[in-house]
């Protein structure tokens, strides 16, 4: 395995975004399944020979990212979001462009 990927609406968080979230980063981390709360962290201390990622369509990659630290259970699993790779698909073309800014 290289790479274990999810996709954020309707897989990592059980609403769909539509792409334009229209309220706070921390409403939407009430929708964060439980299993992934506990899974990223758990697959993130233990990347050293893949990579995880998630997958989106939306233009909020601010926003997810967010969303993913809040949802975290403690101080260290917030840190290793910043080890996710974050792949957005553009709606216009067929190429993946990997958001990462940290």
């Amino acid at each position: 395995v290289k790479l274990v990927a999810f996709d954020f609406d309707c897989t990592i968080v059980s609403t769909h975004t539509g792409g334009n979230w229209p309220d706070a980063a921390n409403k939407l981390a009430d929708f964060v399944r439980p299993c992934f709360r506990d899974l990223i962290p758990a697959l993130l201390v233990n990347q050293n020979d893949f990579h995880v990622c998630v997958v989106t369509y939306s233009p909020q990659e601010d926003l997810i990212r967010s969303v993913l630290k809040i949802a975290m259970k403690n101080e260290h699993d917030n840190m290793l979001v910043f080890k996710l790779v974050l792949l957005k698909k553009n709606y216009f073309d067929f190429d993946w462009k990997i958001i990462n800014k940290y």
